[in-house]
């Protein structure tokens, strides 16, 4: 693959090509959609009246409340601090636990419904409503995701067999089948014949959880544009494997459900670009695909594998969907002269969505403890808002805009 620098401006230029870089890097900032660091504040700190430490944590998908749960109860509070509720495991029944790793907790829209999955010695999802009703369904395979719809009318559940279910609030069965098959999009997803009628509607990283349940281990990640129609997916040296690489798929890729068999969709990569120490993006449209890695080098995965890997002396490539190389950006520069670059070339902003950047304040006990495996940071689904748990402790941040 030939690579060259199809566009670079200097800093010692014409005024008026100086001026065009600065108007266009301002355009750039204001729709480009790069994250924007955030100085959060503190909503409140609550500690549990319980003798547990928190083990899991889920945000509702309506942004309203939080589930908290320890190894014997699950607290449900608003987004106030205010406790609405409490579940106790053990009054419902004595082999109900919360699995430290790979447990799966959801939380109703309206804050009054929570599910909760098994482990792999109790393959059982339970519901518990604040009314006091209890139900329960088992499952083949360990639950390893549980997802309620945005309008609570629906509960996806995965499992490690690979399949999925739709199920009502109270674990009634509607659907059960093919993980890939999954009925579930987010709203601006097209909808794709795959997942049939009827299709429940959850968050985008809803979604993104139910179809990567499985992919624990897998030597590579995926992006998907804000329709579900375009899918870059960047792959490491696994699975027999010689070369690393970032591909496009589309158009019809199936959102995430591409990263299982998509039996109405593209069989093969729209194309693919072998590049060492691979990191795609996609822009929200599925226009352009944004690569930084090492072409030299397409079998580089770990470090010693390539120079330009160990010393992050990475450029960044834009590819159009057709796999043309519209930009290079050189290594350790400022992505929003990038952007700007990009702009003046090609006349549309660059929209790369990488989420809120958080400077979450921590304490002088949790900094000595660092890396601090009782942790465990949980974003709100519009990134917004971050619960931190520790312990018993639960503090809700809010960022500032």
């Amino acid at each position: 693959m030939q690579l060259y620098y199809p566009f670079r401006i200097s800093l010692e230029s014409s005024t008026v090509i100086r001026i065009t870089l600065i108007c266009a890097l301002l355009l750039a900032n204001v729709g480009r959609g790069l994250a924007q660091s955030t100085e959060p504040r503190l909503e409140w700190a609550h500690t549990l009246e319980d003798i547990g430490e928190v083990i899991l944590t889920t945000w509702s998908p309506t942004n309203k409340c939080v589930a908290v749960a320890t190894a014997t109860m699950v607290h449900v509070i608003d987004i106030s601090g205010y406790v609405l509720w409490r579940w106790n495991l053990s009054e419902t029944n004595r082999l109900i636990r919360v699995a430290p790793l790979g447990g799966s907790l959801a939380l109703s829209p309206t804050c009054d419904t929570v599910i909760l999955g098994g482990r792999t010695d109790y393959k059982y999802v339970w519901a518990a409503e604040q009314n006091g009703r209890r139900t329960f369904f088992g499952t083949s395979g360990t639950p390893l995701s549980v997802k309620f719809s945005l309008q609570g009318d629906s509960v996806a559940i995965v499992t490690g067999a690979r399949l999925g279910y739709l199920m009502s609030p109270r674990l009634a069965l509607r659907w059960r089948g093919a993980l890939g098959d999954l009925p579930v999009r987010w709203p601006y997803q097209t909808p794709d014949q795959t997942a049939g009628r009827g299709q429940g509607v959850f968050t985008r990283e809803d979604v993104d959880a139910l179809f990567g349940a499985m992919m624990w281990g897998w030597a590579e990640f995926d992006r998907v544009s804000d329709d579900g129609s375009w899918r870059v997916v960047t792959h490491g040296q696994e699975r027999g494997r010689r070369t690393t690489s970032i591909e496009l798929w589309g158009p019809g890729a199936g959102g995430y459900r591409g990263r299982h068999r998509v039996t109405n969709g593209p069989s093969q990569p729209r194309w693919v670009k072998a590049m060492g120490c691979p990191y795609g993006e996609l822009t929200h449209d599925g226009a352009f695909v944004v690569a930084t890695g090492d072409p030299a080098h397409p079998d580089a995965w770990l470090l010693g594998d390539s120079p330009d890997c160990d010393s992050g002396n990475l450029s960044t490539y834009v590819f159009d969907r057709d796999g043309n190389l519209v930009l290079t950006w050189p290594p350790q520069t400022d992505r929003e002269e990038m952007a700007a670059a990009f702009w003046v070339r090609t006349g549309v902003p660059l929209l790369i969505d990488a989420g809120p950047q958080w400077d979450v304040a921590l304490t002088p006990e949790e900094i000595a403890s660092l890396p601090d495996t009782r942790r465990r940071l949980t974003y709100s689904p519009h990134k917004r808002m971050l619960l931190v748990s520790r312990d018993r402790e639960v503090r809700l941040y809010r960022a500032l805009e």
